[in-house]
């Protein structure tokens, strides 16, 4: 017949009593074990010497069903040998380890590989004789197994999704281990991470091979909007776990539900609202899945309402300005794919929009840098924003434009030993020139632009003979005669080559000149044009010793004449050909001659 813990608790308190005044004293041990652990019970005596043990009269007993019986007899030290009564040989032999007392005086039994009929209630019990009579005298241990839990192995939601008001099945086995374990079953909001406990099962006895608990927990759980998203949890502890133990989480449940009623919110908010203001209207309520929102507005004083947006995400009709036809009634609709059966929900709000009582003196009142606003049936004036970044910009430029004139000026004055460069400005006479030379031992290099206002004289030199690939590139201008002289030259020992124009505006004489002779390659090319006389000259010449090639081309516009000349003659394949025009008498040649 089982003992209530409370029976048990009385049986302890009564354990250990004296028959009699007796100085002799026992002292056991609870014993608290584990997986792999031997059961040690230890009983230590005292006694004075006027006190005498009789022969295994020294006890270790067990608490069987609700009577104490002798598993270990030991004798006083010098005494017989320990033994187990032979009705318990059975359930200790091979298993057990016996001390007698020596000179410790302490009975020792010793339980290895222990099993879970192991755990009870222990005494030690001695007999002994004192002062002509025969005493008892006892103490309590109580040995329980620790066992950790463990994971739970098998932890199961049905469904995963389904909509609210549904319940979800929950089902979580677990080995609690020892003593008394129990499984707890919690719910964590994805709103906050405190766990919320929802159930907590009764610590059972079905015991397992190792002396521990294994339980099977099995509920429902009705779930509500607020559950969307949240995770359940199965934890396994015992009577020795300090707070939850082991556990393993479920995934996040899907709760589906329909939309509530909108609330509809303006943003300012405001009784009227005036053209020109700005206006945010925001339609708000929650559903899973998401809310579709169907906006449809309807004007004042008219029957017809207009769909204006239909959108699945955006709940905001935003009017960066307003004007007077956006007077009316907004209704907002929202709906969702939920499996419940709801009629669509909406609500409504209605705005005014009226024009602003804006004066035209109160805009002329504003200044050159600020201006005319007009908010909320108002007019203001405000500073323009772009003003002081307009005047900010000049100042950086001006600045800009100073360092700029000091730095070109620092750079101008400065020389240094591989060359010079030199600028002059001559303010009384505006003369202006600058001289750059290089020869660096000597790649020898010359540049000279000069200018001088008064009589308008331009010159620019370039000259380059690194020893000596002759450059030579001159321009000159004067313009009081309106002379131009293009030169430039080549002669590296000597594939010379000279390009020449020259313009003299005075007599109107145009001459451009390309002269190349490679030793003696010679080439030349002439165009000429006389103004006074209208004569045009072009010729080309090619003789390389001497493939002899001339063109010519002349005209005389006094008489319009003409003439083209094609003569060829490679020692002497001569061939010419002439072309003649005469307008004053309509003559006209063609000869080809060919030798």
């Amino acid at each position: 017949m089982p003992i209530s813990s409370n029976s048990i608790g009385s049986l302890l308190t009564s354990l250990v009593f004296i028959t009699s005044i007796s100085s002799l004293t026992l002292k056991t041990k609870d014993v608290i074990f584990e997986d792999g652990d031997s059961i040690i019970l230890n009983c230590t005596y005292f006694k004075i010497n006027t006190e005498y043990i009789a022969y295994r009269t020294i006890k270790w007993q067990k608490l069987i069903g609700d009577v104490f019986k002798n598993i270990a007899l030991f004798s006083p030290p010098g005494g017989y040998r320990p033994y187990i009564p032979y009705e318990m040989q059975p359930f200790y032999n091979n298993r057990t380890e016996l001390i007698a007392p020596n000179i410790s005086r302490s009975a020792v039994m010793i339980i290895k590989d222990p099993i879970c009929s192991d755990q009870g209630v222990y005494r030690c019990w001695i007999e002994y004789y004192s002062e002509n009579s025969v005493k008892e005298q006892t103490s309590g241990s109580v040995v329980k197994l620790k066992s950790n839990p463990k994971e739970p192995e098998k932890f199961q939601l049905f469904p995963n999704e389904l909509d609210e008001k549904q319940s979800i099945s929950i089902l979580c086995s677990a080995n609690v281990g020892s003593p008394l374990g129990n499984i707890k079953i919690w719910k964590i909001s994805q709103y906050n991470d405190t766990p919320v406990l929802l159930h907590e099962s009764e610590a059972t006895t079905n015991e397992t091979g190792k002396c521990t608990e294994f339980i099977d927990v099995h509920i429902t759980y009705t779930v509500t909007r607020v559950d969307n998203g949240a995770l359940f949890r199965c934890s396994s502890q015992n009577n020795m776990t300090q707070g939850p133990g082991p556990y393993k989480d479920s995934l996040k449940i899907s709760v589906l539900y329909v939309p509530d009623k909108p609330v509809i919110t303006l943003t300012p908010l405001k009784s009227l609202y005036f053209v020109g203001d700005y206006l945010t209207i925001q339609c708000i309520t929650d559903s899973n899945p998401p809310p579709v929102f169907t906006w449809k507005f309807q004007p004042h004083n008219k029957s017809l309402e207009t769909v204006i947006k239909k959108s699945p995400d955006i709940s905001k009709l935003v009017f960066d300005t307003l004007k007077t036809t956006d007077s009316g009634t907004y209704s907002c609709m929202a709906t969702n794919a939920a499996r419940l059966n709801s009629a669509n929900v909406t609500s409504s709000v209605s705005i005014y929009v009226s024009h602003s009582e804006i004066s035209n003196q109160g805009c002329n009142q504003c200044g050159y840098i600020t201006v005319c606003q007009q908010y909320d049936g108002k007019t203001e004036c405000v500073t323009n924003k772009w003003v002081p970044i307009a005047i900010v910009f000049i100042l950086i430029s001006v600045s800009f434009a100073v360092a700029s004139i000091v730095l070109i000026k620092n750079k101008s004055a400065s020389q240094d030993d591989g060359g010079y460069q030199a600028h002059a400005e001559i303010a009384n006479t505006h003369v202006y020139s600058a001289l750059q030379s290089h020869q660096a031992e000597t790649g020898v290099y010359t540049t000279l632009p000069s200018h001088q206002p008064e009589t308008g004289v331009y010159t620019s030199l370039q000259s380059h003979h690194p020893e000596t690939g002759v450059y030579t590139s001159l321009q000159s201008h004067q313009p009081e005669t309106g002379a131009y002289t293009s030169l430039q030259s080549n002669q590296p020992e000597t594939a010379a080559y000279t390009s020449l124009q020259s313009h003299q505006p005075e007599t109107g004489v145009y001459t451009s000149l390309q002269f190349h002779k490679p030793e003696t390659g010679v080439y030349t090319s002439l165009q000429s044009h006389q103004p006074e006389t209208g004569l045009y000259t072009s010729l080309q010449s090619h003789k390389p010793e001497t493939g002899v090639y001339t063109s010519l081309q002349s005209q005389r516009p006094e008489t319009d004449e003409y003439t083209s000349l094609q003569s060829q003659r490679p020692e002497t394949g001569e061939h010419g050909s002439l072309q003649s025009h005469k307008p004053e008498t309509g003559e006209y040649t063609s000869i080809d001659n060919v030798s």
